[in-house]
């Protein structure tokens, strides 16, 4: 309890418009010192990547860097005697070789780096790896009777007819259905390879599955060409990456052709045995790995326990870490994104597995299982736009980017996979005034699609400059800075820095209160509830696992605490961290 005293609970958010219109009227509350203190920055460079889905001109020139700052001549770029150019971002006087005819004259063009490798860009693999583990086997009651699909049922239901005579039913159950989470996962899964036929019938569709050992069955055409893993082999890194790689050669019909064989194949799955999870999740991302923009969606009811990347209560969780960290990578060099979807009230230690998913640029569910047909259909209806996507951001030199101890206006960061719902966004400061009234922004994403072709795209915007206070807080966006907002504490708080998380949400809180509070806008009033409901989940878990604490805990060093808040986290809080990690502007429109 003493932990969880270093921050107060988060307070009631209003409930209504109403509430928030009477905020006007209200002395603003007294609240800690930690929390006065805390400065917000709405001075905001927001990166929406699903501009990458839309095509952007074609500049058919050269790129032409500044010389210092790196920054590519664009459209708002001023050349002087024809052969000057004067960067618009630090300054410095370039010579320049360009007829104004090969002067950029969008704000955002892009630059052909390599043709596309393959003819069309939905021809991509989509691999279900599946857990098949005992624990699979765990039923739930259902009102009514329902005809549930598993090929292993009905041939036992055929062998026990021989010995009963009628219904066999416990008094007061005899409208009521039974499904394992096998049945229901069956039937989500068959769902998806009958929509994807129809919608997408040129993709590859394959599964994995786990238990014991680890089964590459691909598009299930050919049974003979299942790769089987187990024993020792399950703790051999690079034998597993091999046998996956070569398990292509069990994607050779489109999902429309082969989707009888792999429906059929997916009913005949029978649970039992430990969860070797780490080992299929590599095998899969190597089977999915050789086309870009491929997606791998694991299934699974509770924590590895066998082969690499075990995370049982035995394992070494930094070896186990190691290994998804080294998975995430592979994923993203190949532009294969990583989806995990675990069930409620299973322990799946999702605030290790969940990076998978977080460093790939895919999402983390957590469901009942009567409810994964919906959560299936939601993972796959955010396809990858583009993968190996590398962004160098540059500002005005009088404006720096507030991260690490170094005050740069170049930032540059690797990103990997995004789909249309990704946004980024990243605060800077001001080291002078001296610039005009209006201040240039640049970001380089260099990006492959769907179809391989690699670009480099160039966005360059000029934007007006206020030094009024006030005006500046008229102008918030109110959708994008809780955006910003819900992103940071949750970085903070996955990174075990609970205090400073929930220290922001206040912060913010109170200075978005005070925006919309003044506002006529009945938009951003109902922007800002949503935001207040989404700090507050993520503060009554962080609060919840603070009262969890020894007091000790916060008189050790900051790594200590952090690590040891990590290995602590359940998994309801790993995925509201990581649900509020992808929040987006249009999470509170």
């Amino acid at each position: 309890a003493a932990a969880a005293a270093a921050v107060p609970s988060a307070p009631p958010a209003p409930s209504s418009l109403s509430a928030i219109r009477r905020l006007k009227m209200k002395p603003r509350a007294a609240t800690s010192s930690a929390v006065q203190r805390q400065q917000i920055n709405t001075n905001t460079f927001a990166l929406k990547l699903n501009t990458l889905k839309d095509n952007a001109p074609v500049h058919t020139g050269d790129l032409v860097p500044c010389s210092k700052c790196k920054a590519i001549f664009n459209c708002h770029s001023k050349v002087h005697d024809n052969t000057v150019w004067e960067c618009e971002f630090c300054g410095t006087k370039n010579e320049i070789d360009l007829d104004p005819e090969e002067y950029p004259k969008e704000d955002s063009v892009d630059f052909i780096l390599a043709p596309a490798a393959c003819a069309a860009e939905d021809d991509i693999n989509i691999v279900f790896c599946l857990d098949v583990s005992g624990s699979m086997c765990t039923s739930t009651e259902v009102q009514g009777r329902h005809n549930v699909r598993n090929e292993s049922l009905r041939r036992l239901n055929q062998s026990l007819r021989a010995f009963r005579e009628g219904p066999q039913h416990m008094p007061g159950h005899e409208n009521v259905t039974y499904i394992s989470r096998l049945q229901a996962m069956q039937g989500a899964v068959s769902n998806q390879i009958k929509s994807m036929a129809v919608q997408h019938p040129k993709r590859h569709l394959g599964l994995v599955t786990f238990c014991n050992e680890v089964q590459v069955r691909g598009d299930c055409t050919v049974p003979a060409n299942t790769v089987v893993l187990s024993g020792d082999r399950l703790q051999n890194k690079d034998e597993l990456l091999q046998k996956g790689t070569e398990a292509v050669a069990t994607l050779q019909m489109p999902v429309d052709k082969a989707q009888d064989k792999i429906t059929a194949a997916l009913f005949e799955l029978e649970e039992g045995g430990q969860t070797a999870l780490g080992p299929a999740v590599l095998a899969a991302v190597a089977l999915a790995s050789t086309k870009p923009a491929s997606q791998v969606v694991v299934c699974t009811d509770g924590a590895a326990n066998l082969g690499v990347g075990a995370l049982d209560e035995e394992a070494d969780l930094d070896a186990a870490n190691a290994f998804y960290t080294e998975v995430s990578e592979l994923a993203r060099s190949k532009g294969v994104s990583v989806s995990v979807l675990t069930l409620e009230d299973e322990n799946c230690r999702l605030a290790n597995l969940g990076n998978l998913a977080d460093q790939t640029g895919g999402s983390v569910e957590r469901v009942n299982p009567l409810n994964m047909a919906d959560n299936f259909a939601a993972l796959l209806s955010k396809p990858v736009i583009a993968s190996k996507v590398a962004v160098t951001m540059i500002l005005h030199s009088q404006l720096y980017f507030c991260s690490g101890d170094q005050q740069d206006s170049v930032r540059q960061e690797e990103i990997g996979n995004v789909n249309e719902d990704d946004e980024k966004y990243y605060e800077y400061g001001i080291r002078s005034n001296a610039f005009g009234e209006m201040v240039p922004f640049q970001v380089q994403i260099t990006y492959t699609r769907p179809n391989g072709m690699v670009c480099q795209r160039v966005i360059t915007k000029m934007q007006p400059v206020t030094r009024n206070r006030e005006e500046a807080r008229r102008h918030v966006n109110v959708a994008m800075a809780s955006a910003n907002a819900a992103q940071q504490c949750a970085r903070l708080a996955q990174n075990g820095d609970y205090e400073s998380a929930r220290r922001n949400a206040f912060g913010w809180r109170n200075y978005l209160g005070r925006k919309v509070a003044e506002s006529e806008d009945v938009g951003e009033q109902e922007q800002y509830l949503k935001f207040q409901s989404a700090m507050r989940d993520l503060d009554t878990d962080l609060q919840e696992a603070q009262s969890l604490e020894a007091p000790s805990l916060l008189q050790a060093p900051e790594d200590v605490r952090h690590g040891s808040r990590e290995r602590a986290r359940s998994d309801r809080g790993a995925h509201t961290i990581y649900a509020t990690k992808k929040m987006n502007s249009k999470s509170f429109k």
